[in-house]
């Protein structure tokens, strides 16, 4: 009978040794496990200055928070008429659903952000809240966006939103607008500003302001940019025919980081010679 007492004793000394050395291992493993967490907490200006974007904050936001995800991703996290909203700009994207919010989608409609065409999307969750997402992008930036809403989400709402995040704010500067004669006259006193005119090729060789080089529209890219305008702090004045094509035009070279445009309307309003 002792015998078995002692053998018992034995046993359950190497049980509780055997547990202690796990739990040992186990915490140390615990200490070591673990990936960083890829969202780091930045400011609007911090966004601007690293990736070169900007959101607009919508009228009523609150709790308003910026981060960068991954290091190539803005977001802005914000409360609208309470519901939690989340605005993102990520380059080189390819239109991917950078939203973060993985649905099978219920609902959906094209929507028209600013010049870009984009896609709205909701759907009820199983609580009875209705989510939703709204994704465009600008091909001449090459900028992809996002926005979701957590709830009170329906195509209205969603594309309220999206052009309160993008119209005001999608480039990270602004742009100064003039007339034809203040353009000219700011031209005339900064000898190394450049004049670009974006209409198309068949246009400019009717007739262009003398001095001006071309640079079309609808084929502003950064590489293409880069080759007519390889300054980017360089004053740049910048007209069309009639207005419209010139105010795309800034807006879309403001995104591709140029800093200092100068918006002029259109040849209609020129009154001077032109050049062939």
């Amino acid at each position: 009978m002792k015998k078995a007492l002692i053998l018992i004793s034995i046993f359950i000394m190497i049980l509780v040794s055997c547990s202690g050395k796990k739990s040992a291992v186990n915490t140390t493993a615990n200490k070591t496990i673990g990936l960083p967490n890829p969202v780091q907490e930045s400011t609007a200006e911090d966004i601007a200055k690293e990736l070169n974007v900007k959101f607009a904050v919508p009228d009523g936001a609150k709790n308003i928070r910026y981060s960068i995800v991954s290091g190539n991703l803005a977001q802005m996290d914000f409360i609208l008429n309470e519901a939690e909203c989340t605005a993102r700009i990520k380059r080189d994207a390819e239109l991917e659903d950078i939203s973060g919010f993985y649905y099978n989608w219920s609902n959906e409609t094209p929507c028209t952000v600013g010049e870009n065409a984009g896609i709205a999307k909701w759907q009820i969750t199983e609580v009875g809240e209705v989510v939703g997402i709204c994704l465009w992008q600008n091909k001449a930036s090459n900028l992809t966006y996002s926005v979701s809403m957590k709830k009170n989400a329906d195509s209205e709402k969603l594309i309220a939103l999206t052009n309160a995040v993008y119209i005001a704010g999608g480039a990270p500067m602004s742009y100064k607008m003039v007339s034809m004669a203040e353009g000219l006259e700011i031209a005339k006193n900064n000898p190394d500003a450049i004049i670009v005119d974006v209409r198309h090729d068949d246009e400019y060789k009717a007739g262009h302001i003398p001095g001006a080089v071309l640079l079309t529209m609808e084929t502003i890219t950064a590489k293409t940019a880069a080759k007519v305008l390889p300054d980017k702090n360089q004053m740049i004045l910048i007209y069309c025919r009639s207005g419209r094509r010139s105010k795309i035009a800034t807006q879309t070279l403001l995104e591709l980081g140029y800093t200092n445009l100068i918006e002029f309307g259109g040849i209609l309003d020129y009154k001077g010679k032109v050049e062939k």
